[in-house]
């Protein structure tokens, strides 16, 4: 089991890479680990902030918040592949911002 330091730290590593990204999409395959939540929302939006209580890191979004425990293991896969410990999967998209810039030509 991950001590404070450790989680700390993958908390700040995942901050550096998750920040600003959109939550597409999620799937939970253990039904044990989300027996306490009655909402299911269908889209939680842009990740503005993780931030550690305890043990406990907590991905914030606009209007939801998503709690992870790191467990016996204190993992968290970014890009892996589904195996027999895995609890839950969460898509998360880059969020670009396009500026197009246009001189104005006298012809």
């Amino acid at each position: 089991m991950p001590e404070l330091p450790e989680v700390e730290s993958i908390r700040r590593v995942l901050k550096k890479s998750l920040i600003n990204q959109n939550l597409q999409k999620y799937k939970i395959f253990d039904q044990r680990i989300n027996r306490f939540n009655t909402v299911n929302p269908r889209n939680l939006g842009v990740l503005l902030e993780i931030y550690r209580k305890g043990k406990i890191l907590q991905f914030n979004f606009k209007n939801n918040s998503i709690f992870f425990h790191l467990g016996m293991s204190g993992r968290l896969d970014l890009n892996g592949l589904k195996n027999k410990h895995t609890h839950g999967m969460f898509f998360l998209m880059k969020t670009f911002c396009f500026m197009m810039i246009f001189e104005s030509l006298d012809i």
